[in-house]
C-alpha cells in the first residue's frame, strides 16, 4: 500500500512537471508577443489569467499533495500498529509452540507420561468424589501401589491409569501398511501387557472389588481400542475387551469412567445390602424352625392332655358303678363320689378349659 502510494505521489510529481513545462513556453510565447507594441495589452490580460489559473492549479496541487500524506501517515501508523500486533502474535505463536514442544518432549518419557496420566485421574476423582471416599497410591500387603482407590465401605475398587501413547503415534504416523501392520501389533501386544498389569491389582482376599479399571486419560486411545483384537496369530485374535473381561479388567476412558464407575458401585452397594441382609433372613428362618418345632410340642401337649380327659372321665364312671355297687350292699344311698370329694367329669372338662386358656 505504501509503495503504491509513492508511486501515485511520483506521476503526480512529472505531471506538474509537464505543466509547469507547458506554463513557461506559454510565458516565453507571452513574452515576444509583449516585446511587440501591438499585444502589449493582450499579453497584460493573458498573464493575469494565467497567473489566476496557476495559482489555483498549485492550491489544489497542495490541497491534494496534502491529503496525500495525510492519508500516507495515517496509513503508515495503521500499518505500523498491525505490525505490532503480529509481532505481538508471533511471539504468542512461539510461546504456545515452545509449550507444546516441551508437552512432546513430557510425552516422550514413559515415566513422564505416567505421572501425566495420574495427575488426569487424581483430577477427575476429586471434583466428583467426596475426599474420604477415594485414596492415591494406594500401598497392598505385598508393597505393590496401584494409582489409586476407591473406597465402599470396607471394599475398595483399584483404579491404575495406563497411557500407551509412543505406539499408537507411531502407528498413526506410518503410511506404509506393512509397517503399520507391524505397528498395529506392537500397539495391541502393548496393551495387553497393560491389562495384564492392572489385573495383579484384583485381589479380594484384600477386600478389593472382583475386578479392576484400567484407566486411558487419552480418549483418542480409548476409542481405538473398541474395535481392536489382540496380536494377529489364531491364538491371539480375541477382542481387547473381552481379554480385559476375562483378566476382570474394566478399561475407561475419561469419558466413560465415571458412568462404569457409577455402576460400579451401584452393584457393590446392592451386594452390601444383601450382604448385610443375609443375617437377619438366617435368623428369620431359625424363629421359623423354633415356632416350628414349638408347634409341635404343643400338638402333643394337646394329645396327651386329650388322652388325659379321656382316661380321666374313663376313671370316673368306673367310680361312679362302685357307687351303685355299695348302695346295692348296704341298702343306704350315698354320694360315694362326694365322699371322696372328685369332680365330675363335667367339672373336670372345665377345668381343663380354665387352665388351656
Amino acid at each position: 500500500m505504501e509503495l503504491l502510494l509513492i508511486i501515485g505521489l511520483g506521476f503526480l510529481a512529472v505531471g506538474l512537471g509537464v505543466g509547469f513545462a507547458v506554463v513557461l513556453r506559454r510565458l516565453s510565447q507571452l513574452e515576444e508577443l509583449r516585446r511587440s507594441d501591438q499585444g502589449t495589452v493582450l499579453l497584460n490580460q493573458n498573464l493575469q489569467g494565467l497567473q489566476e489559473r496557476l495559482d489555483r492549479g498549485l492550491a489544489q496541487t497542495n490541497a491534494t499533495v496534502q491529503a496525500s500524506s495525510n492519508q500516507s501517515q495515517q496509513l503508515v501508523r495503521e500499518v505500523t500498529t498491525k505490525l505490532g500486533q503480529l509481532e505481538a502474535t508471533n511471539k504468542r505463536v512461539q510461546d504456545f509452540a515452545g509449550q507444546l514442544q516441551s508437552l512432546e518432549n513430557v510425552l516422550r518419557n514413559p515415566k513422564h507420561r505416567g505421572v501425566l496420566g495420574e495427575y488426569f485421574l487424581q483430577t477427575m476423582l476429586q471434583e466428583v468424589l467426596q475426599p474420604g471416599s477415594f485414596s492415591l497410591q494406594y500401598r497392598f500387603a505385598n508393597g505393590e501401589i496401584v494409582d489409586a482407590v476407591v473406597r465402599v465401605g470396607e471394599t475398595i475398587v483399584p483404579i491404575d491409569a495406563k497411557f500407551t501413547l509412543e505406539h499408537y503415534n507411531r502407528m498413526l504416523a506410518a503410511t506404509d501398511n506393512s509397517q503399520r501392520e507391524a505397528l498395529e501389533k506392537q500397539f495391541k501386544t502393548d496393551l495387553k501387557a497393560r491389562i495384564d498389569e492392572t489385573a495383579k491389582y484384583v485381589r479380594p482376599h484384600e477386600q478389593t472389588t472382583p475386578f479392576a479399571f484400567m484407566y486411558i486419560p487419552a480418549e483418542g486411545i480409548y476409542a481405538s481400542l473398541l474395535a481392536t483384537d489382540v496380536g494377529s496369530t489364531a491364538v491371539n485374535t480375541r477382542d481387547l475387551l473381552r481379554y480385559a473381561f476375562e483378566k476382570r479388567v474394566l478399561i475407561v476412558g475419561p469419558v466413560s469412567f465415571f458412568a462404569y464407575l457409577q455402576s460400579a458401585l451401584l452393584g457393590i452397594n446392592a451386594y452390601q445390602i444383601q450382604k448385610d441382609i443375609q443375617p437377619i433372613l438366617d435368623r428369620v428362618r431359625q424363629l421359623g424352625v423354633h415356632i416350628g418345632q414349638y408347634d409341635g410340642h404343643m400338638e402333643r401337649l394337646g394329645k396327651q392332655i386329650g388322652t388325659t380327659v379321656t382316661t380321666y372321665n374313663t376313671a370316673y364312671r368306673e367310680l361312679s358303678k362302685i357307687d351303685k355297687d355299695v348302695v346295692k350292699l348296704t341298702g343306704e344311698k350315698r354320694d360315694l363320689l362326694e365322699t371322696i370329694k372328685i369332680a365330675g367329669p363335667d367339672q373336670s372338662e372345665a377345668a381343663l378349659d380354665e387352665t388351656t386358656k
